[in-house]
């Protein structure tokens, strides 16, 4: 039903966005977005919630065991975005979280944990447009308070290149990039500085869609980019199609 002063509805089943209103006068969209909980988390456990885009971040605080705070983010089909985390504090110190992604219709379609020792979230692909859902928990937890920012992972291009830089230490980065079944690969790094310069390296993970992966050390030197162990690494005649 729709007053003067408050729209009343049935909330839908997914993960919610903005609410849009339509009258003989024009369309109106809420500033604010709503956050429909999943079922399996219940609203009664949900203590912190904020609402981002790629590019963005918000601060989250769960000051009792066993709830949870939501993330809620628009996402475009077949993208992969990661969530950064620049810092977490929990009582007792450097505990692990869980954290779970729901589709936009609510489904579970990932999950695992992070740590000030692990501390990027890399979210499985989505398969539609829509809204997403990331839930932490505090598990045994008493306090937690954890600054996560929404990355969209970058595309990776024949000779084309890609910079960019963590804010935290054992941050990792993702990128994608496409290939069909049979292409021969190069992938090389360049311009690589630490700090500080001990270690003197990054692991590089190229996974397959089909979840399989194969690992690589960059080591910095004296100049720019990569020496040996390999200073690139070969992808000939790939098995698969896809990201």
């Amino acid at each position: 039903s729709l007053s003067n002063t408050q729209a009343v509805f049935m909330a839908p089943n997914n993960t919610g966005g903005p609410i849009v209103v339509n009258t003989s006068y024009g369309q109106a969209t809420s500033a604010a977005s709503l956050m429909i909980v999943p079922s399996s988390i219940g609203a009664a456990n949900v203590v912190a919630q904020a609402a981002i885009q790629a590019g963005g971040s918000a601060t989250l605080a769960i000051n009792q065991q066993n709830k949870y705070a939501l993330l809620q983010f628009n996402a475009t089909a077949n993208s992969y975005y990661s969530v950064q985390v620049s810092s977490l504090t929990t009582t007792p110190a450097g505990a692990s979280l869980g954290w779970q992604m729901f589709s936009p219709t609510g489904a579970s379609v990932g999950s695992g944990s992070f740590s000030s020792t692990s501390p990027s979230i890399h979210l499985p692909k989505t398969t539609a447009a829509g809204t997403y859902l990331v839930s932490f928990a505090s598990g045994s937890s008493s306090s937690v308070q954890v600054n996560a920012a929404l990355e969209l992972n970058p595309t990776l291009t024949a000779n084309a290149t890609v910079s960019s830089s963590t804010t935290a230490v054992r941050q990792s980065k993702g990128y994608v990039f496409d290939a069909t079944a049979g292409d021969d690969l190069n992938l090389a790094m360049t311009g690589l500085a630490l700090t500080p310069s001990s270690p003197n390296y990054v692991r590089v993970y190229v996974t397959r869609p089909d979840g399989y992966y194969d690992s690589f050390y960059c080591y910095l030197t004296n100049t720019p980019g990569c020496s040996a162990s390999p200073s690139n690494y070969s992808m000939v005649n790939l098995p698969q199609a896809g990201t």
